[in-house]
């Protein structure tokens, strides 16, 4: 019975500790795109049937990404589902950023199996980390245009562990948008 409890109190250790290290290093990276800051599209954007969102990495348009962990961006938006069964178009427009946030999203859960001592049958002890591993580290632009107000945000981020590095930088989010999007930047 001893040995059950070290035994869970080192997984317990494990899976919490990186939570608390992953949450204290994401807040540390700074987003410096502030509101009123005038975003151009210069290119026409084609979203897919069935999609709200279109995404850009390596200088392509795309309908999801393509390479895993490589910086991305995606313009989306607001369309009802009368409106989903064709595609539609993201014209070339300045849009205006009215609010921006970051956001981990997790794409995926982490599941730890330990072998507790048991007699027939083998028991397992399963441990779930909500927050261990690889991120969709997000930064978020909420937008807003007059001649197209169903477009509502640009999202750019990378998937990676937080603990091996924080968000996009600004430098990053306008490389990865460089031919589509120009920046004025709000004060």
């Amino acid at each position: 019975m001893p040995s059950t409890i070290a035994l869970l109190f080192c997984a317990l250790t494990l899976v919490v500790g990186p939570t608390f290290a992953a949450k204290s290093h994401s807040r540390t990276s700074a987003f410096k795109i502030p509101p009123g800051t005038l975003i151009t599209l210069t290119k026409p954007l084609s979203v897919s049937a069935g999609k709200s969102r279109v995404f850009i990495q390596d200088g392509k348009t795309m309908d999801r990404v393509k390479q895993t962990y490589a910086p991305y961006c995606y313009f989306a938006m607001r369309r009802p589902r009368s409106e989903m069964s064709s595609p539609t178009m993201i014209t070339p427009d300045t849009f205006t950023v009215t609010k921006q946030y970051r956001r981990n999203e997790m794409s995926a859960q982490r599941e730890f199996n330990l072998a507790m001592h048991s007699t027939t049958p083998p028991a397992f002890l399963y441990l779930a980390s909500r927050e261990g591993g690889p991120l969709n580290l997000n930064y978020s632009l909420k937008i807003t245009s007059t001649s197209q107000p169903k477009v509502s945000a640009l999202v750019c981020g990378i998937y990676s562990d937080p603990q091996d590095r924080g968000g996009l930088s600004v430098a990053e989010i306008q490389s990865v948008l460089e031919g589509f999007v120009s920046f004025q930047m709000g004060q």
